[in-house]
């Protein structure tokens, strides 16, 4: 049971050839160009710079700490 465990995770974490990434790289960049888009369309994305102080260390520690509490939670 360990041994086809271990057979499976190592399947899910095989990278793929050069030809899988060449088929995947369009959709990749269409998605991102599209999700961008829309993000962009309805002001979910803005680009606004924030100087560096003591806000952007609490928001960078609140980002590193909040969704690791949050999923050990769920």
């Amino acid at each position: 049971m360990i041994a086809a465990a271990w057979r499976r995770l190592g399947i899910a974490l095989h990278l793929p050839d050069r030809d899988g990434l060449r088929r995947a790289l369009p959709i990749a960049i269409a998605g991102l160009a599209a999700i961008a888009a829309v993000a962009a369309a309805t002001g979910f994305a803005r680009f606004d710079p924030m100087p560096f102080g003591w806000t952007w260390l609490r928001y960078a520690v609140a980002l590193a700490i909040v969704p690791s509490l949050t999923e050990e939670i769920l």
